[in-house]
Protein backbone atom coordinates (compact mmCIF):
# COMPACT_ATOMS: atom_id res chain seq x y z
CA UNK A 1 0.00 0.00 0.00
CA UNK A 2 2.80 2.41 0.89
CA UNK A 3 4.61 1.53 -2.34
CA UNK A 4 1.55 2.40 -4.44
CA UNK A 5 0.99 5.58 -2.45
CA UNK A 6 4.55 6.63 -3.29
CA UNK A 7 4.31 5.58 -6.93
CA UNK A 8 0.98 7.32 -7.60
CA UNK A 9 1.16 10.20 -5.15
CA UNK A 10 -2.40 9.50 -4.01
CA UNK A 11 -2.99 10.73 -0.48
CA UNK A 12 -5.87 8.27 0.00
CA UNK A 13 -3.49 5.35 -0.38
CA UNK A 14 -1.08 6.82 2.15
CA UNK A 15 -3.93 7.39 4.59
CA UNK A 16 -5.04 3.78 4.13
CA UNK A 17 -1.49 2.51 4.68
CA UNK A 18 -1.26 4.56 7.87
CA UNK A 19 -4.60 3.25 9.14
CA UNK A 20 -3.57 -0.35 8.46
CA UNK A 21 -0.25 0.13 10.23
CA UNK A 22 -1.90 1.66 13.28
CA UNK A 23 -4.41 -1.20 13.43
CA UNK A 24 -1.54 -3.68 13.29
CA UNK A 25 0.25 -1.74 16.00
CA UNK A 26 -2.82 -1.98 18.24
CA UNK A 27 -3.03 -5.74 17.74
CA UNK A 28 0.71 -6.18 18.17
CA UNK A 29 0.66 -4.23 21.42
CA UNK A 30 -1.96 -6.61 22.80
CA UNK A 31 -0.19 -9.78 21.59
CA UNK A 32 3.39 -8.54 21.85
CA UNK A 33 3.79 -9.64 25.44
CA UNK A 34 3.16 -13.24 24.38
CA UNK A 35 4.49 -13.69 20.82
CA UNK A 36 7.70 -11.91 19.73
CA UNK A 37 9.21 -11.53 16.28
CA UNK A 38 8.98 -9.84 12.92
CA UNK A 39 6.02 -11.86 11.60
CA UNK A 40 3.98 -12.67 14.67
CA UNK A 41 5.14 -10.11 17.21
CA UNK A 42 5.47 -6.37 17.59
CA UNK A 43 8.61 -5.88 15.49
CA UNK A 44 6.77 -6.11 12.17
CA UNK A 45 4.36 -3.36 13.16
CA UNK A 46 7.26 -1.29 14.49
CA UNK A 47 9.07 -1.59 11.16
CA UNK A 48 5.94 -0.53 9.28
CA UNK A 49 5.60 2.55 11.47
CA UNK A 50 9.22 3.51 10.82
CA UNK A 51 8.67 3.25 7.07
CA UNK A 52 5.56 5.42 7.37
CA UNK A 53 7.53 7.99 9.37
CA UNK A 54 9.97 8.18 6.47
CA UNK A 55 7.07 9.31 4.28
CA UNK A 56 5.17 11.53 6.72
CA UNK A 57 7.80 12.85 9.14
CA UNK A 58 5.45 12.35 12.10
CA UNK A 59 7.59 11.81 15.20
CA UNK A 60 4.71 10.11 17.00
CA UNK A 61 5.15 7.14 14.65
CA UNK A 62 8.72 6.68 15.84
CA UNK A 63 7.61 6.96 19.45
CA UNK A 64 5.10 4.17 18.97
CA UNK A 65 7.57 2.05 17.00
CA UNK A 66 10.00 2.34 19.89
CA UNK A 67 7.42 1.16 22.41
CA UNK A 68 6.50 -1.81 20.25
CA UNK A 69 10.11 -2.77 19.74
CA UNK A 70 10.74 -2.77 23.48
CA UNK A 71 8.00 -5.39 23.86
CA UNK A 72 9.93 -7.78 21.64
CA UNK A 73 13.29 -6.94 23.18
CA UNK A 74 11.84 -7.98 26.54
CA UNK A 75 11.53 -11.51 25.10
CA UNK A 76 15.29 -11.66 24.46
CA UNK A 77 18.17 -12.62 26.70
CA UNK A 78 21.95 -12.32 26.67
CA UNK A 79 23.55 -15.73 26.04
CA UNK A 80 26.93 -16.89 27.33
CA UNK A 81 28.41 -16.85 23.81
CA UNK A 82 27.88 -13.08 23.56
CA UNK A 83 24.68 -13.21 21.52
CA UNK A 84 21.27 -11.68 22.19
CA UNK A 85 18.40 -13.96 21.19
CA UNK A 86 14.71 -14.62 21.68
CA UNK A 87 13.87 -17.02 24.51
CA UNK A 88 11.60 -19.87 23.39
CA UNK A 89 11.16 -22.28 26.26
CA UNK A 90 14.49 -24.02 26.84
CA UNK A 91 16.06 -22.72 23.63
CA UNK A 92 16.94 -19.38 22.09
CA UNK A 93 16.17 -18.31 18.52
CA UNK A 94 18.24 -16.08 16.21
CA UNK A 95 16.01 -16.30 13.13
CA UNK A 96 14.03 -13.83 11.07
CA UNK A 97 10.46 -14.93 11.75
CA UNK A 98 10.33 -15.28 15.52
CA UNK A 99 13.97 -14.74 16.50
CA UNK A 100 16.35 -11.90 17.19
CA UNK A 101 17.28 -11.24 13.52
CA UNK A 102 13.74 -10.08 12.74
CA UNK A 103 13.75 -7.83 15.80
CA UNK A 104 17.17 -6.61 14.69
CA UNK A 105 15.78 -5.48 11.33
CA UNK A 106 13.20 -3.29 13.04
CA UNK A 107 15.83 -2.01 15.48
CA UNK A 108 18.18 -1.15 12.62
CA UNK A 109 15.46 0.86 10.88
CA UNK A 110 14.57 2.74 14.06
CA UNK A 111 18.21 3.52 14.93
CA UNK A 112 18.68 5.12 11.52
CA UNK A 113 16.46 7.95 12.81
CA UNK A 114 17.12 7.73 16.55
CA UNK A 115 20.67 6.47 16.96
CA UNK A 116 20.86 7.47 20.61
CA UNK A 117 18.32 4.93 21.88
CA UNK A 118 19.43 2.67 24.71
CA UNK A 119 18.32 -0.33 22.66
CA UNK A 120 21.29 0.28 20.35
CA UNK A 121 23.47 -1.58 22.85
CA UNK A 122 21.85 -4.86 21.76
CA UNK A 123 22.73 -4.47 18.09
CA UNK A 124 26.25 -6.02 18.14
CA UNK A 125 25.00 -9.08 20.05
CA UNK A 126 22.06 -9.52 17.66
CA UNK A 127 24.48 -9.44 14.73
CA UNK A 128 26.67 -11.98 16.47
CA UNK A 129 23.66 -14.30 16.77
CA UNK A 130 23.34 -14.22 12.96
CA UNK A 131 26.88 -15.48 12.36
CA UNK A 132 26.96 -19.22 13.30
CA UNK A 133 28.33 -21.71 10.80
CA UNK A 134 26.00 -24.55 11.78
CA UNK A 135 22.39 -23.81 10.83
CA UNK A 136 19.98 -26.65 10.11
CA UNK A 137 17.53 -24.94 7.75
CA UNK A 138 18.46 -22.97 4.61
CA UNK A 139 15.27 -20.90 4.33
CA UNK A 140 14.38 -17.25 4.71
CA UNK A 141 12.21 -17.15 7.81
CA UNK A 142 13.85 -19.79 10.01
CA UNK A 143 17.16 -20.54 8.35
CA UNK A 144 20.45 -19.35 6.95
CA UNK A 145 19.02 -17.19 4.15
CA UNK A 146 17.20 -15.01 6.68
CA UNK A 147 20.35 -14.52 8.76
CA UNK A 148 22.26 -13.72 5.59
CA UNK A 149 19.64 -11.17 4.62
CA UNK A 150 19.77 -9.56 8.05
CA UNK A 151 23.57 -9.25 7.91
CA UNK A 152 23.38 -7.76 4.41
CA UNK A 153 20.66 -5.23 5.20
CA UNK A 154 22.30 -4.01 8.41
CA UNK A 155 25.97 -4.04 7.40
CA UNK A 156 26.13 -0.24 7.03
CA UNK A 157 25.69 0.13 10.79
CA UNK A 158 28.17 -2.63 11.64
CA UNK A 159 31.06 -1.29 13.66
CA UNK A 160 33.45 -4.15 12.81
CA UNK A 161 35.01 -4.17 9.30
CA UNK A 162 35.22 -7.96 9.62
CA UNK A 163 31.43 -8.10 9.22
CA UNK A 164 31.93 -8.05 5.45
CA UNK A 165 33.93 -11.26 5.77
CA UNK A 166 31.23 -12.82 7.95
CA UNK A 167 28.58 -11.86 5.41
CA UNK A 168 30.54 -13.50 2.62
CA UNK A 169 31.04 -16.60 4.77
CA UNK A 170 27.32 -17.00 5.35
CA UNK A 171 26.68 -16.58 1.64
CA UNK A 172 29.23 -19.27 0.83
CA UNK A 173 27.78 -21.61 3.46
CA UNK A 174 24.51 -21.77 1.53
CA UNK A 175 26.40 -24.33 -0.55
CA UNK A 176 25.91 -26.76 2.31
CA UNK A 177 22.15 -26.78 1.71
CA UNK A 178 21.85 -26.82 -2.08
CA UNK A 179 20.83 -30.00 -3.86
CA UNK A 180 20.16 -31.03 -7.44
CA UNK A 181 16.51 -31.87 -8.07
CA UNK A 182 15.21 -32.74 -11.54
CA UNK A 183 18.17 -30.93 -13.05
CA UNK A 184 17.65 -27.69 -11.15
CA UNK A 185 19.09 -26.06 -8.06
CA UNK A 186 16.86 -26.60 -5.03
CA UNK A 187 16.90 -26.22 -1.26
CA UNK A 188 15.20 -28.39 1.38
CA UNK A 189 12.15 -26.69 2.83
CA UNK A 190 11.13 -26.36 6.45
CA UNK A 191 9.67 -29.86 6.75
CA UNK A 192 12.85 -31.55 5.50
CA UNK A 193 13.76 -32.80 8.97
CA UNK A 194 10.48 -34.58 9.59
CA UNK A 195 9.03 -37.79 8.23
CA UNK A 196 8.02 -36.06 4.98
CA UNK A 197 10.47 -34.32 2.69
CA UNK A 198 9.64 -31.16 0.79
CA UNK A 199 11.91 -29.72 -1.89
CA UNK A 200 11.66 -26.17 -3.17
CA UNK A 201 13.30 -25.78 -6.58
CA UNK A 202 14.97 -22.48 -7.45
CA UNK A 203 15.52 -21.19 -11.01
CA UNK A 204 18.50 -22.91 -12.66
CA UNK A 205 21.79 -21.47 -11.45
CA UNK A 206 20.17 -19.00 -9.07
CA UNK A 207 19.59 -18.62 -5.36
CA UNK A 208 18.32 -15.89 -3.02
CA UNK A 209 18.41 -12.35 -4.44
CA UNK A 210 21.51 -11.37 -2.44
CA UNK A 211 23.50 -14.46 -3.38
CA UNK A 212 25.64 -15.19 -6.41
CA UNK A 213 24.60 -17.89 -8.89
CA UNK A 214 26.01 -21.39 -8.54
CA UNK A 215 25.76 -24.41 -10.84
CA UNK A 216 23.67 -27.25 -9.49
CA UNK A 217 25.93 -29.91 -7.95
CA UNK A 218 25.73 -33.02 -10.15
CA UNK A 219 26.58 -35.43 -7.36
CA UNK A 220 23.69 -34.54 -5.04
CA UNK A 221 20.87 -37.10 -5.10
CA UNK A 222 17.24 -36.18 -5.34
CA UNK A 223 14.72 -36.92 -2.59
CA UNK A 224 14.30 -40.53 -1.58
CA UNK A 225 10.73 -41.72 -2.25
CA UNK A 226 8.93 -43.10 0.79
CA UNK A 227 9.03 -46.86 1.19
CA UNK A 228 5.81 -48.74 0.54
CA UNK A 229 4.18 -50.15 3.67
CA UNK A 230 4.64 -53.85 4.14
CA UNK A 231 1.57 -56.00 3.67
CA UNK A 232 0.81 -57.82 6.89
CA UNK A 233 -1.12 -61.07 6.37
CA UNK A 234 -4.36 -61.37 8.34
Amino acid sequence: MLYFATATGEQALLDRALALALDCADMAHKAGREVPGLLGGASGAALALVRLYEHTGEQALLDRAHRLLELDLDHCTSVADGTFQVVDGRRVLPYLETGSAGIGLALNALLAHRPGLAAARHEPAIRRAAEPEFIIQPGLFNGRAGLLGYLALTRQRAADPADTVLLERQRALLNLHQISYQGHLAFPATSCCGSRRTWRPAPPGSCWPWARPWPAPPSCPGPTPPARPRQVPP
